[in-house]
Formats: structure tokens, C-alpha cells, sequence
């Protein structure tokens, strides 16, 4: 059994030039072939036909994410505070209950025209609490139809003040861990228990939060609970980040030291990365994730993703859940140019369609990012009203053409159909829509409500925000 879309205008893969009145033939999750429509053998192949308007294109794909959803990550934006002082003014926000929040923000991303994300778990419960949290995560994740690998995150150590304790902050308390590195390779099993329907596009992961945050008892924890499963973390977000230990070793040297650097490994932002260490990820063939918006918000830096792709280190794109208003993968894919010209250096539209999809691909180990007969059938169309034929006249310089065109011009609001695993999951229906409207005013509510708390919470830090500034060499 097979079903047939009918595609008006379409790209393979990033780079491609555009094809028209195409037919992509999807069995069993997976596309069989890619074809002129007029080639198809209407016994043998059109069991279903359905037409894609506008410009059709691979899924994209959001390889570091935490999926929180707008309204959490409204309340959010911190100003003026850099990385280590965010991190703990954190813990001042609303909580929002987890299912109606990654509910919200699963089908944020699909509607954004994204179809797999990475999504990294990781909170202070414990084993009980962790558990109900994946559920919910889950949940949402199958509701929505997104293609996820889901990461599980450990730390045990670090998290908000360095190593060792400097004076002004030594009366600074740890938070209350729920999950300790003997606790860990339970919560692993009893999560994979979770994500076992072969029929899931679910996938387990498991990796440290950031290495540095991790003891060696968890590092080892880690890397034993691994059996094959993908790895992923965050790596070098700072410059202080890189020092945070003050044992003269790096977040990269105790994340290979521990076995948990390899082809299976990919790392969020590396803006503090030098040659002998990109080279190293390099050499190791893992996947660096560019996360442009977020560096940008948390004031670490800018990424030298032109220095990664000069040492042929695999890139991806990831939104880090820091849209205030919506996911946007294409605004991320124009952020990631400007700040390459911000460090004098270029990077194609090619290159950013690239690391949104087939880069995305390899950071999570699926095959897709391109549609070609064996990758999955995950793509999505644009409402480009005004593709002309006449595009795709010169190969050489048309690819490149209508990938300017995607990145200068795409928007969420230009989606039309997103397909994941050859089943349409966009648009949802009127009363979904009504539905996930709902949680989205109950979750501003909720944050609203609880301004005068979350004040209070905020600050009861400030002594210790003030005092991280000191430590960072960064002021509120």
C-alpha cells in the first residue's frame, strides 16, 4: 500500500535545484521514490494522491531543544543577565505544569514546519517525578506527531556556582538533586520501558546536561546506561563554562576521558571551542549544533561555525526553545548568517538550509534531511505562490537560488503541510486549534498570577546573581 503526494514545486535536498509537478511515493513511513509526476503508473502506484501546494522541502529539523513553549519561554527572557547568572535566576520563574506546556510546544514546532527535534529532560525531581515528566513528555510528543529523540540529562555537580566555591558565594546552597548516578541507570531503564512501541518515532538518548556538571561517578553512569544510544549535551557555552571546574580540564577532555565522545555524539552551542578541540570533534566525527538565538540571548558569544565547517565538523541548527513568540526555524537559519558577518566570515544559504536538515539528520541519527527513496518521508510545504520554472534552468547557480529564497523569505506563517512518516500532522484541526488556544491563555495565566511569587522568588536571588557577576566578570 502506498500513498502518493503530488508536489507543485519541490527540492530535494538543500542545494537542489526546484523540480516541478514532482510525486513522492511514501510506503511504510519511508519514501519509496521521487518522480515526475506524469512517470507514475496510476494502477501500481495511486492508491492515494495528495496535492502539496507551493514548494515542497525536507522536514526540518530542530537538533537541540528543551520544549518549552512560548509562554514559558516569555517569562523567560531575563535581560542583562549573562549565562551562570541565568541559570540561577531560573529557579525564580512560574512552574507550568509539564504536560500542557510541552503539549503546546510540540505542536508550536511542527506548526513551524519543523519534524524531529532533539529534546533534552532534565529536571530536579526524582525518580518518581522524572518519570511522570517523561510521560507527559511523551504524550505530547505522540500527540503532536513529531519524530523526537529524547534525551535524558544528568548532573550531579556545579550546575549554578564554579569549582572551587569562590568566598562570595559560599553561602550559596546546592539545589536539591533528585537523581543521583546510582539512581540513574533505573531511571534509564524504566525510561526506555517507556518509549519501546516499535510504532513510536521516539527514540532514547542519553548524555550529561553539560560534563563540567558532572561528577565522575555520573560520567561513568552515563556512559554505562549509553548501549548504543546517541549522546548528546551541552559543550564549551562559555568562556567561563571551560574554567568552571578549576582542575585545569575541559568539559571536551571529560566528556572523551568518560567514552562519551564519538559518532554518536552531538553538542549544543561549542562557542568556546579552539582549533586543537574542533578538530578533535572533528576526528571523532560528532555533530556540533548551532544554537545563533540563544548564544545571542544568554550573551556567551558567537559560535565560529565557518571555523567548524574548515575542520569538517558536521553542523546542525538548534532553537534551544528560546522563541518568545513562536519556533522559528528560519529566522535561526538568518541568524546563523548574521553572525557569521558578524565575525567577518560567510555562510551560504545552502550551508544553513543544510545544517536545519540534513545536519539536524546526523545530529540525531535518522536518515532524513533529503527526500531520496530509503529516508523517511518528512517534509513540508511553503505557499511560495510565484516559483517560476526559469529557476531551474542553470543547476549550478538555481540550488542556490531557491535556498536564498527559502531562508530570506519562509516563515512559520508560510507552512502550509508538514508530513511526518508519510502521515499529514499539519495543519490540526478547528478544534485542536481551539484546544492548544486554550492551554496557551491558561499557561499566560498561570505566569501571570504568579508575577507577585516569581517576584519574591527573583529576588531572594539577587545577592547571589550579583555576586555570579563578580565571578563571570559580567554586570545585571
Amino acid at each position: 500500500m502506498s500513498t502518493v503526494f503530488r508536489c507543485e514545486a519541490l527540492v530535494t535536498h538543500a542545494g537542489a535545484p526546484v523540480e516541478f509537478d514532482m510525486a513522492i511515493v511514501v510506503r511504510d513511513g519511508a519514501i519509496a521514490r521521487v518522480l515526475p509526476f506524469a512517470e507514475l503508473d496510476p494502477v501500481q502506484d495511486e492508491d492515494s494522491v495528495t496535492r502539496l501546494a507551493g514548494l515542497t522541502l525536507p522536514g526540518l529539523i530542530d537538533a537541540h531543544s528543551h520544549l518549552r513553549s512560548a509562554p514559558a519561554v516569555h517569562q523567560a527572557k531575563l535581560p542583562n543577565l549573562v549565562l551562570e547568572q541565568w541559570l540561577y535566576a531560573l529557579g525564580g520563574l512560574t512552574d507550568l505544569p509539564d504536560l500542557e506546556d510541552q503539549r503546546l510546544a510540540a505542536h508550536e514546532l511542527v506548526g513551524a514546519g519543523i519534524t524531529s527535534a532533539q529534546i533534552l529532560s532534565h529536571t530536579w525531581a526524582g525518580l518518581p517525578g522524572r518519570l511522570s515528566e517523561l510521560s507527559a513528555t511523551i504524550g505530547a510528543i505522540r500527540e503532536s506527531g513529531l519524530r523526537a529523540l529524547l534525551v535524558l540529562g544528568l548532573t550531579d555537580q556545579a550546575e549554578f556556582t564554579p569549582l572551587p566555591l569562590p568566598a562570595e558565594l559560599s553561602a550559596v546552597e546546592d539545589p536539591e538533586r533528585g537523581i543521583t548516578a546510582s539512581e540513574w541507570p533505573e531511571l534509564v531503564e524504566r525510561a526506555a520501558a517507556l518509549v519501546a512501541d516499535p510504532a513510536d518515532r521516539i527514540t532514547l538518548g542519553v548524555g550529561p546536561v553539560a560534563p563540567q556538571w558532572c561528577s565522575d561517578e555520573a560520567l561513568t553512569a552515563i556512559a554505562l546506561s549509553r548501549d548504543g544510544r546517541r549522546v548528546h549535551t551541552h559543550l564549551h557555552e562559555s568562556p567561563t563554562q571551560r574554567t568552571w571546574l578549576g582542575d585545569g580540564e575541559s568539559p571536551i577532555e571529560r566528556l572523551d576521558r568518560a567514552g562519551l565522545l564519538g559518532e554518536f555524539t552531538s553538542a549544543a552551542h561549542g562557542v568556546d571551542l579552539n582549533d586543537a578541540e574542533i578538530e578533535r570533534l572533528a576526528g571523532a566525527h560528532a555533530t556540533l549544533v548551532h544554537c545563533p538565538v540563544s548564544n545571542r540571548t544568554l550573551g556567551v558569544g558567537a559560535a565560529n561555525v565557518a571555523q567548524w565547517e574548515r575542520h569538517g565538523v558536521q553542523t546542525a541548527l538548534g532553537l534551544d526553545s528560546q522563541s518568545r513568540y513562536r519556533p522559528d526555524p528560519f529566522a535561526e537559519m538568518r541568524a546563523a548568517r548574521e553572525t557569521a558577518n558578524s565575525r567577518g566570515q560567510v555562510l551560504t544559504a545552502t550551508t544553513v538550509l543544510e545544517m536545519a536538515t540534513s545536519g539536524g539528520a546526523a545530529a540525531l541519527g535518522i536518515r532524513a534531511g533529503a527526500l531520496a527513496p530509503g529516508m523517511l518521508a518528512d517534509f513540508v510545504s511553503l505557499a511560495f505562490t510565484d516559483l517560476d520554472p526559469v529557476d531551474s534552468v542553470d543547476p549550478a547557480l538555481a540550488g542556490e537560488t531557491i535556498a536564498e529564497r527559502i531562508v530570506a523569505e519562509a516563515s512559520p506563517e508560510l507552512v502550509g503541510t508538514v508530513v511526518i512518516g508519510g502521515t499529514q500532522h499539519w495543519p490540526v484541526s478547528t478544534d485542536r486549534l481551539h484546544e492548544l488556544a486554550k492551554i496557551e491563555r491558561l499557561l499566560e495565566a498561570l505566569i501571570r498570577v504568579d508575577t507577585d511569587g516569581r517576584e519574591r522568588r527573583m529576588t531572594q536571588r539577587t545577592e547571589t546573581i550579583d555576586a555570579l557577576a563578580g565571578v563571570v566578570g559580567a554586570g545585571r
